[in-house]
């Protein structure tokens, strides 16, 4: 690791540097093992002033590993007559020092709190967010390998404690996810009042804030989904499986879905299974960044399916019409639609 490794690893505990560098780190966590181990040993210290008692033996271990990639970070300069070398401090040696010095500056506070039985409050959590645009969509890799693929207009939340005891993020919208499995660390999904936790699985997760309803999507694996923080709701998911959450009513189902309908959008296919007009405004509104006004109050009533692979706008909504016999104009940013069901 070199001075531009570690100034990475800091600014991306500080969420002070840019998205390409945060991929870049991401990267060279999964390639390099000597960067990922590097990594780790920095963000448990980081981490030790923020958890006063539970963290302090293992802060320790890790400076104590931190001193002995020190130790190795010496070089020899020369070698005497004797034939004795002469060893001097490599630039990374500074780079060291500096986080070892800061990480013994935080545990000494900590002891000083504890013994001194004041209050101390920790530090919040940083995060990383990532977000999409209407229209757009993003292949985020996670410190371990996870993959999350975010659908138009979500967003993820990434603390910067990641992986240390467990895996967590928060989302807003939908993603699909390909977990990497890791029993010590379960992987938990935060959307909305659905808690989702996996081991190791790929599942599709939808919690749009304006939906009617959230939905999770079991493909590979098994997880365990928590509604409104009550164990009594709890629901264990088999492949094959998809929970659907009303928010209205707060009440849940579990049943079997078509994976293309559930998560054909990461594969650029916009799919309706049996929703109404005003739910497929909403997906052709996210899907194309442009407005759709209902002109007809009956439109609610009618039920629409269809797979539309790779269509410009204009192609689905022909076929919208023949399916279902509504017109439409497109007037700037804004398709209106007329008519009524067949």
């Amino acid at each position: 690791m070199d001075e531009y490794d570690y100034r990475l690893i800091i600014g991306y505990l500080e969420s002070s540097i840019s998205d390409d560098e945060v991929q870049q780190l991401l990267a060279k966590v999964q390639n390099d093992k000597e960067f990922a181990e590097g990594f780790n040993e920095i963000a448990e210290l980081w981490n030790a002033g923020k958890k006063i008692n539970n963290n302090i033996p293992k802060a320790q271990n890790a400076l104590a590993r931190l001193h002995q990639r020190m130790d190795a970070a010496e070089i020899p300069l020369q070698q005497d007559i004797s034939s004795k070398k002469v060893y001097t401090i490599s630039k990374n040696m500074a780079w060291l020092s500096a986080i070892a010095a800061m990480v013994l500056l935080c545990l000494a506070l900590v002891f000083y709190q504890s013994d001194s039985s004041m209050t101390f409050k920790p530090d919040a959590i940083t995060y990383i967010e990532k977000h999409t645009a209407a229209g757009q969509k993003m292949n985020i890799t996670l410190p371990d390998g996870s993959l999350v693929v975010l659908n138009t207009l979500s967003s993820i939340k990434i603390p910067s404690d990641y992986g240390n005891k467990n895996r967590e993020i928060l989302l807003k919208g939908e993603a699909w996810f390909e977990v990497e499995k890791n029993p010590e660390k379960p992987f938990i999904v935060h959307s909305g009042n659905i808690q989702t936790l996996v081991l190791g699985t790929k599942f599709n997760v939808s919690g749009y804030a304006d939906d009617e309803v959230a939905k999770v999507s079991l493909v590979e694996g098994k997880v365990q989904v928590d509604i409104d923080n009550d164990a009594r709701k709890r629901q264990i998911l088999k492949p094959g499986d998809q929970l659907v959450y009303d928010k209205k009513d707060k009440s849940s189902l579990v049943k079997p879905f078509i994976k293309e309908y559930a998560a054909g959008w990461k594969d650029n296919t916009l799919t309706l299974d049996y929703e109404s007009w005003p739910e497929a405004a909403k997906k052709i509104s996210r899907w194309y960044n442009v407005q759709v006004d209902l002109k007809n109050a009956d439109l609610k009533d009618c039920k629409l399916k269809g797979s539309f692979a790779g269509m410009a706008l204009t192609q689905v909504l022909k076929r919208l019409s023949y399916i279902s016999g509504i017109s439409w104009e497109i007037k700037e940013k804004t398709v209106y639609i007329t008519g009524k069901c067949n």
